[in-house]
């Protein structure tokens, strides 16, 4: 037994029932997290893996939402679907951008409404300033005795006249300075409840794209069996599509593949115990293997051993644990 710091490492069930796929055989190369069997469930396994993929590339932003396409029938797909539509039909249809818009004319038209009584109060001004002389001219001549009282109060009349309309159409002129107010205020209001509906939007699909992918990540634990580390594969059993699984059963193990080392047999037990002899071995300090693995003194490790001992050249030595490999892990 030698020690190391990598076990095999064991593949155990999760669920119970048949195997519904077996994508490699025994003592075959895996890669990490290459997809080895899989176990009956009501999802088909390459739409789900594809659904995993379109997720992975997708990105909460106004591009992708309006161009991305998924596929998938878990019950957490719904909900992201119905989260997706809902931003996206917000984006599209930008129902908030055409009531701005429409904030924005009546603004617009309101300014030139105002500038327009701007001109009216100017022009107001300058008839009151005549008004005002005219007024002034006829109260002297009354005061002299030159004009009757009737042509006096005429002359005040308008004049007085002159400056109800100033007055008014100043009054006309605030109103729709409070007007241009109250629509700046209203695109104001439509931007914030824009940007607090996008907001909305957005944190109900970033929630509904998070539950799916523990929904995802959920079935690939309980329903897939994937390698979890590089190395070789290895059957616990004859395992074949269809066979039944049991959820605790150690279905399949991934064995790291480390080499050899050359140790040197320093003692041999005098007597054997049932037609075996115990060998002690002295291995290098580094324990680095021919694939320059250093196997550090933690966990267990179980290995073949090969003592020789006859004389062979360098050589055979060096070809002997690789013929050793290829018998073992040949098909």
């Amino acid at each position: 037994t030698i020690t190391t710091e990598n076990p095999p490492a064991w593949i155990v069930a999760r669920s119970t029932g048949k195997l519904k796929e077996v994508f490699l055989k025994d003592k075959q190369k895996v890669k990490a997290g290459e997809l080895i069997g899989v176990v009956n469930n009501p999802a088909d396994t390459r739409e789900v893996l594809l659904l995993k993929k379109e997720l992975e590339a997708f990105q909460i932003n106004d591009s992708m939402i309006c161009q991305g396409h998924f596929t998938g029938r878990l019950t957490a797909y719904t909900g992201f679907i119905k989260s997706l539509t809902e931003y996206r039909d917000f984006l599209k249809l930008d129902l908030y951008k055409e009531k701005e818009e429409a904030a924005r004319r009546e603004l617009n038209e309101y300014q030139i409404y105002i500038s327009h009584l701007h001109n009216e109060v100017n022009l107001n001004k300058e008839e009151l300033k005549l008004a005002l002389s005219s007024y002034s001219r006829e109260e002297i001549l009354y005061k002299k005795g030159l004009v009757s009282a009737s042509d006096y109060e005429k002359e005040q009349q308008a004049y007085l006249a002159s400056k109800r309309g100033t007055e008014q159409m100043q009054t006309t002129l605030s109103s729709a300075r409070i007007q241009e107010a109250k629509l700046h205020q209203t695109i104001v209001e439509i931007q914030l409840e824009q940007n607090q509906k996008a907001n909305s939007l957005q944190v109900a699909l970033q929630t509904a794209y998070d539950q799916l992918q523990v929904s995802i990540n959920n079935w690939k634990l309980a329903y897939l069996f994937t390698a979890p580390t590089d190395g070789i594969l290895s059957y616990n059993e004859v395992w074949q599509k269809n066979q039944n699984i049991t959820a605790g059963d150690k279905v399949f193990s991934v064995v790291v593949e480390y080499g050899f080392l050359t140790g040197k047999v320093s003692s041999i037990s005098l007597l054997s115990n049932e037609d075996s002899y115990t060998v002690t071995v002295e291995l290098p300090d580094t324990l680095q293997t021919s694939y320059n693995h250093i196997l550090e003194f933690q966990g267990e490790l179980s290995g073949s051993a090969e003592v020789l001992t006859d004389e062979r050249s360098f050589t055979a030595r060096l070809l002997g644990p690789l013929r050793y490999l290829w018998e073992k892990y040949s098909l």
